[in-house]
């Protein structure tokens, strides 16, 4: 159970509060600022997450521990901007670049000391409103940068992230990925749900798409296609948390596969703030 639960955690991660109306017109709106720093999240499985922060509340690091092991990802900033993170142990890292309007342009996941061209490489493209409007997924080795993928971002008339189409380099359908109800609104610590690695909904649990979150997804469901459009195979993420005063307290997180029940799984966890 203890490599599910890590699944869970690093690549299911998402959230959400009870299921409700997606534009429930007598919610609160959310402040501008949080006012509290995550600190600590105790999963099942005693495995626990800790957030230490700089002085300014940027992230410094997150410790996830079970016992005496404990896996580390360190951030690095420069004027208020995430430059690098990486896990400490690991021989990766991911550098991101900006634009001039302050909007990250790439994450760059290379190795931290060996020179050369290798990894992979996000891109980004914005829609007036700031929104991530496609990004692009791509390998780089010796003999160059090969085009993965391109994901394309739809939104409702609130902007409210709807649906994430992702195609291979030829133009065909691979992944869609269908928001089907939201959380209620909730301030959203990105560094919870992301992974310093590839993630397998990397298109939705980007950086720049959950820092662009007012609400979480409360379910989720993933498509995967064959190459002449018939349904490869089916996912439903579920993210069902309790949530006081704009702040995640309580979290359950449920993978249920339609075509594949043994990937089937549920863990949860307690916020501290």
């Amino acid at each position: 159970m203890l490599h599910i639960k890590w699944f869970l955690l690093l690549v299911v991660v998402g959230i959400v509060l009870p299921a409700c109306q997606r534009d429930e017109p007598t919610q609160p709106e959310l402040p501008n600022q949080p006012v509290k720093l995550l600190r600590s999240i105790q999963w099942e499985g005693d495995l626990q997450t800790n957030f230490n922060y700089h002085s300014d509340s940027s992230v410094k690091e997150r410790i996830d521990q079970i016992g005496v092991n404990a896996q580390k990802t360190i951030f690095s900033w420069n004027n208020r901007k995430l430059t690098e993170h990486a896990r400490e142990n690991s021989l990766y890292k991911n550098v991101y670049t900006y634009n001039a309007a302050g909007q990250i342009t790439s994450i760059r996941n290379r190795y931290k000391e060996i020179p050369g061209n290798n990894g992979y490489e996000f891109q980004f493209q914005y829609q007036g409103s700031g929104l991530v409007k496609e990004m692009t997924y791509s390998q780089i080795n010796e003999a160059g940068t090969s085009l993965v993928s391109r994901a394309v971002y739809t939104y409702s008339p609130q902007n409210e992230l709807q649906l994430i189409r992702s195609y291979n380099a030829a133009g065909i359908l691979q992944v869609e990925l269908r928001i089907e109800s939201y959380s209620a609104p909730c301030f959203i610590n990105p560094w919870v749900f992301v992974s310093p690695g590839l993630h397998p909904l990397f298109q939705l649990y980007s950086y720049p798409v959950l820092a662009s979150l007012k609400k979480l997804p409360a379910k989720i469901k993933q498509l995967q296609f064959n190459p002449d459009g018939s349904v490869l195979s089916t996912v439903n993420y579920f993210n069902r948390a309790t949530i006081t005063d704009f702040y995640i307290t309580f979290l359950e997180m449920e993978t249920q596969s339609v075509t594949s029940p043994t990937m089937n799984a549920k863990t949860s966890g307690s916020f501290r703030y």
